[in-house]
């Protein structure tokens, strides 16, 4: 019976001893995983602030070059004095580009794009079927009731006043409604006054 219990506890010590040995295995390649995911995302970052840098560089030399020749337009020598005087034909060449380029930037401030806008939306929507409906007539308010129209009178049985009620136009419903809301009742029929 002790030689059984030694075997089981060897056993079992056993089984624990490879348990542990597997687990260090897998922490050792998770680790090494880890590693190996910080070095490539590190190398990224440090490739993305490389070409930062580079386009701030780009930026500032692109900004020194446009600031210099707003100062000078007829450009710098390598050295960076000041270039010498062009021929007169070239100066003229200038001048005419500026004139066109201060014409273009007239004509482009004096163009009205709504205008162009609005005839281009309208054909898009005509071709989708729309149309353009100039018959329509904002609503009116009047306060004339009743002059023209036939006086509802008090009808002798129910029946008679859901007969004449369901005969009346929606014009006269719509100014009878507008007496009860005025709370103008007198030229109303009771059932409708007092409701």
């Amino acid at each position: 019976m002790s030689d059984e219990i030694l075997n089981r506890i060897e056993k079992h010590m056993e089984g624990t001893q490879l348990g542990l040995a597997a687990l260090s295995e897998v922490l050792q390649k998770m680790d090494a995983r880890i590693e190996a995911e910080d070095d490539a995302s590190y190398e990224i970052a440090k490739e993305e602030e490389a070409q930062l840098e580079k386009e701030e560089l780009i930026h500032d030399i692109a900004k020194a070059v446009l600031i210099e020749l707003a100062e000078n337009p007829l450009g710098m020598d390598v050295d960076g004095t000041e270039a010498m005087h062009e021929e007169e034909d070239e100066k003229d060449e200038v001048k005419k580009l500026y004139k066109q380029i201060s014409s273009l930037q007239k004509q482009i401030e004096s163009l009205d794009i709504s205008k162009a806008v609005k005839d281009e939306s309208e054909n898009r929507l005509r071709k989708m079927g729309f149309k353009e409906e100039n018959g329509l007539q904002k609503p009116e308010l009047s306060n004339v009731f009743g002059a023209d129209e036939t006086p509802i009178k008090k009808a002798q049985t129910v029946n008679d006043v859901v007969d004449q009620l369901t005969n009346l136009s929606y014009k006269e419903l719509r100014k009878m409604q507008e007496f009860k809301r005025q709370g103008l009742t007198e030229n109303l029929p009771d059932e409708i006054a007092n409701l």
